[in-house]
């Protein structure tokens, strides 16, 4: 009988940003853990800018993010943890965990001094 075992990794890890009426902006996964030397691929239903915080990781302070257009980002060989926000393209949010943080990237084991 065979036995399940771990899912293969994969290299690209996506990230979906999503819009309705009812409910605005979510972010799915709410949580992506990332393996060093990776990426991560945004994908977006409705035109929008992401924000980061902190924002001096390889994703920068904001990412522009068009419908049918991904955006992919090499995370590089650094732990890190990064919160998001999403948004209205051209407006900012700013991603303050608990409490505006839609989403949030871990980097290899994160950072020993996470929020």
């Amino acid at each position: 009988m065979a036995h399940p075992g771990k899912a293969p990794e994969t290299s690209v890890y996506p990230v979906n940003i999503h819009w309705t009426a009812s409910k605005g902006w979510s972010i799915t996964p709410p949580s992506q853990d990332v393996p060093l030397d990776k990426t991560v691929r945004f994908n977006t239903d409705k035109n929008c800018t992401v924000c980061f915080e902190p924002k001096n990781t390889v994703f920068g302070a904001k990412l522009d993010i068009n419908v049918g257009s991904q955006v992919d980002v090499q995370v590089g060989s650094t732990d890190f943890t990064v919160d998001l926000c999403a948004t209205d393209q051209g407006k900012t949010c700013t991603p303050i965990r608990p409490i505006e943080a839609m989403g949030t990237i871990i980097v290899g084991s994160g950072r020993k001094d996470d929020k």
